[in-house]
């Protein structure tokens, strides 16, 4: 009995902590898409080769990183990317990329997911969290009932 009552306790808490930690996970990728998009330079890049990457598991799951050849303020680059992708590009394509202008080496590939991840999480994060809280806001008596729970008949 003690067991559950730990458990029970343990998942109301996660229930809070859980749209926290997706909040958070959202600001980190928004702020670094804001850092991408934002402050670094746009260019067009051609892929000039790519390395294959197979994860084990059930499900396999290939994955791109490409070698890269763009311009950044002015510079020719040769780069490998640092971030991989399943999504496959065909050698010599022309791909939006955008590259730091402090350090040219380092570059990210324009995609749906490298922009709006942040905010399919930050968006996740806050609908969950107003969730709860209207929920706690509108059933003052938010308790754990574990006999009820458990089938534990309380009127013996």
């Amino acid at each position: 009995m003690k067991f559950f009552q730990i458990f029970f306790n343990i998942l109301y808490i996660l229930k809070y902590i859980v749209p926290i930690i997706v909040l958070s996970i959202g600001l980190y990728f928004t702020w670094n898409s804001y850092n991408f998009f934002i402050k670094w330079e746009k260019t067009t890049g051609i892929v000039a080769s790519y390395k294959t990457n197979n994860t084990g598991g059930r499900k396999k799951l290939t994955s791109y990183s490409y070698f890269m050849e763009y311009s950044c303020n002015w510079i020719l680059e040769k780069e490998y990317s640092d971030i991989n992708t399943t999504y496959k590009y065909n050698i010599w394509k022309k791909v939006d990329i955008y590259c730091d202008p402090n350090n040219p080496k380092k570059f990210i590939i324009d995609s749906f997911v490298n922009r709006y991840l942040g905010l399919i999480f930050l968006i996740a994060g806050a609908v969950y969290l107003l969730k709860f809280y209207y929920y706690k806001k509108n059933n003052k008596n938010d308790k754990i009932d574990f006999k009820k729970m458990l089938g534990v008949n309380s009127d013996k």
